[in-house]
């Protein structure tokens, strides 16, 4: 397609500097993951022998930062990033400290997966030095070199082997995932922002509920405080996390939160009304409804058909109103006697219809407290 061909141009671009200033690069990583599963993928990663400040002498363009060894570039849609060759000494809290290398066979044993070592260069050729290839041909998540070491260096990667697991469809090998039985524990020393951005990715993904059960099975979901009855697939997430139990200081937008607990609301209520599509817009009515089973042609006809969207629609003004002698203070209230009752479909929604209910209550509503 012409975006890829955009890209490539890019990318080669980019490739052609680094080689034409003799050093060594690479495309590695999900990109080259996706590409050989035929998926689209806009971020992409280059791994090279060059350092971050030979870089900057030639790669001016574009560049959004550069710092620890890596360079990003932004190139919409492409989000491109840039490393040196390292080796990885120590951790300290999931941070490595790391030497610069010049040998990109030894840069790739850090990674976390075979599936995300293959290299690819300028031209497109594919290097696989860790027989990823066989294991995305095998729909296979496996760790590189030492589970037990990769995982107790950065727990994070035992929740990437779930989301790739979700993701892809793909199956966590049985060394790989004995060390994640064995580790699991240390998930809870990880940040929550680390952890919403990966369930984001799995309660998105098209395995989601296959890949939910098989991590609460695994005890995985109880230890992030993630728990749920159960769990029916729709595609927005706001309508995901509304079905599950959350730690309360899970990182949500104020937008996010603001969407959930009304999701939630709806839900308790137990059924998409006329009231709710009338209160709350056809987008919450949508994903309830669907999280209650029903189809997206249903809660569209049934928002089509509901008899008003909104006060201004109700056929009888303030100032009607006012001269059936309604007094101001109890205007507001009258409306919404009104509101609900057209919404039950009770009474029509036409003038002649509303003036005479309203007469017909008029005493009674002046006397209490509506």
């Amino acid at each position: 397609s012409n975006a890829d061909l955009y890209f490539l141009h890019e990318c080669s671009n980019i490739l052609n500097l680094l080689e034409e200033n003799n050093y060594e690069c690479y495309i590695v990583g999900g990109y080259v993951r996706d590409f050989i599963l035929n998926k689209k993928s806009y971020d992409i990663d280059i791994a090279t022998s060059a350092t971050v400040k030979e870089m900057t002498t030639f790669l001016d363009g574009n560049v959004l930062s550069a710092h620890y060894g890596a360079l990003k570039i932004s190139k919409p849609p492409y989000n491109i990033d840039i490393t040196t060759f390292r080796r990885e000494l120590s951790y300290q809290k999931r941070n490595p400290t790391v030497c610069y290398i010049k040998d990109v066979k030894e840069d790739i044993l850090r990674r976390d997966f075979t599936i995300n070592a293959i290299l690819m260069d300028k031209n497109g050729n594919i290097i696989d030095y860790l027989g990823g290839i066989q294991d995305i041909r095998d729909k296979k998540i496996k760790c590189i070199g030492n589970p037990n070491e990769k995982f107790q260096d950065d727990p994070l990667r035992m929740l990437r082997a779930l989301r790739f697991h979700a993701t892809l469809n793909f199956n966590i090998d049985n060394v790989t995932l004995n060390a994640i039985k064995k580790y699991k524990e240390l998930l809870s020393t990880l940040s929550k922002t680390r952890v919403k951005s990966e369930m984001d990715k799995i309660l998105l993904s098209e395995n989601v509920v296959k890949s939910m059960d098989y991590m609460k099975k695994l005890g995985i979901l109880k230890i992030l405080g993630i728990s749920y009855k159960k769990l029916k697939k729709i595609d927005d997430l706001c309508g995901m996390y509304a079905q599950l139990e959350l730690p309360i200081d899970f990182p949500f937008t104020k937008k996010e939160q603001s969407n959930i607990k009304t999701i939630q609301k709806i839900l308790k209520y137990g059924k998409i009304d006329n009231t709710v599509i009338y209160e709350h817009g056809l987008y919450f009515a949508m994903i309830t409804g669907l999280i209650k089973g029903k189809t997206r042609a249903s809660i569209v006809k049934q928002e089509k058909e509901i008899p008003i969207h909104n006060r201004k629609e109700i056929d009888i003004t303030y100032d009607d109103l006012i001269n059936i002698g309604i007094p101001q203070n109890k205007i507001n209230a009258a409306y919404i006697i009104l509101e609900n009752l057209i919404l039950k479909k009770k009474i029509k929604n036409d003038k002649s219809h509303l003036v005479h209910y309203v007469l017909k209550n008029k005493k009674v509503w002046c006397t209490c407290k509506i």
